[in-house]
C-alpha cells in the first residue's frame, strides 16, 4: 500500500484490521461522505480499568490519505499511553506523599467505586452532565463527567476521572485540583 496516494475508498465499508497495536473497525458511509473509524487495542492494560472496550472514534471523509488516517490512528494510541501512564502514577501517589493514600489505596474503595460505574459508564455520564449528581447503590457521583468528580463511599471522597479512550482512574481522597494541574500540563490530544 502507497500509504501517500492511497486513499480511503467505500470498498473497505466494515473491514476490521490490525494497525500496530491497534485494532481498527472501518465503519460505514455515514450518509455524509463520513466514515467513522472505532480504534480498539489490541492489548489490554494490567492495570487499566477501562469502562468500554475502544480507545477512541473519529470520522474522516472518504478519499482520505491512508496516512493520515493513520497519524489519527497514531494519536489515539498515544494518548491511550498517556492516559494509562497517568493512572498508573496517580494510583501509586506519586506527586504527593504520605502514608494516609498509599494505605487507603488497599482499602478496597477505589474498586467497590470502579465497580458501580464501569458497565453503566455511559448512562452515569448523561446523568452527571444534566444533574451533576447521581446516586449508584452505596456510591454517589458528582462534578462534570468531563474531568475529574468526585465520588463518596462510606463517607469518605474518592477523585474519579474517565479519559475518551476508556481508561479510568479512581484514587482515594479529593484530589481533583491536583489531577486537573497534571492534565493542563500535559493536555491531550482530541481523538472522539
Amino acid at each position: 500500500m502507497d500509504l501517500e496516494n492511497d486513499v480511503l475508498t467505500d470498498e473497505l465499508e466494515g473491514a476490521v484490521a490490525q494497525y500496530d497495536d491497534t485494532l481498527l473497525f472501518i465503519g460505514f458511509n455515514l450518509g455524509n461522505g463520513q466514515v467513522q473509524f472505532t480504534v480498539y487495542p489490541s492489548y489490554r492494560f494490567p492495570a487499566d480499568d477501562r469502562v468500554h472496550g475502544h480507545i477512541g472514534i473519529f470520522e474522516v471523509p472518504l478519499g482520505t490519505r491512508w496516512s493520515d488516517i493513520l497519524a489519527r490512528v497514531d494519536a489515539v494510541g498515544e494518548e491511550a499511553q498517556r492516559n494509562y501512564r497517568r493512572c498508573v502514577s496517580m494510583r501509586q501517589g506519586r506527586g504527593r506523599s504520605g502514608t494516609r493514600v498509599a494505605a487507603s489505596l488497599n482499602d478496597g474503595g477505589a474498586d467497590h467505586i470502579a465497580e458501580q460505574f464501569r458497565e453503566s459508564w455511559a448512562a452515569i455520564r448523561l446523568r452527571l452532565a444534566g444533574e451533576g449528581e447521581v446516586k449508584r447503590r452505596d456510591v454517589t457521583f458528582s462534578g462534570a463527567p468531563d474531568g475529574p468528580f468526585l465520588a463518596i463511599w462510606q463517607e469518605r471522597p474518592y477523585t474519579v476521572r474517565v479519559y475518551p479512550t476508556g481508561s479510568a482512574l479512581v484514587i482515594p481522597d479529593d484530589r481533583r485540583t491536583e489531577l486537573s494541574r497534571l492534565e493542563s500540563r500535559n493536555p491531550r490530544s482530541e481523538s472522539r
